[in-house]
């Protein structure tokens, strides 16, 4: 539980970084990938597919 709450922690830093740059969805694939910058081309990529999937 403790563990949790320090992740919930530094993800609270981590989200006020990616909501100023595009927002609740980048988050939410951020998150799910687990990595933040370092994941950002890779992002990019995951939500182009999901827009042609649709």
């Amino acid at each position: 539980m403790a563990q949790e709450l320090g992740e919930r922690r530094r993800t609270a830093a981590v989200e006020k970084r990616w909501r100023r740059s595009r927002g609740r969805q980048w988050w939410c694939m951020a998150r799910a990938r687990g990595g933040g910058g370092r994941s950002r081309r890779l992002l990019i990529l995951t939500l182009r597919q999901q827009d042609s999937d649709r």
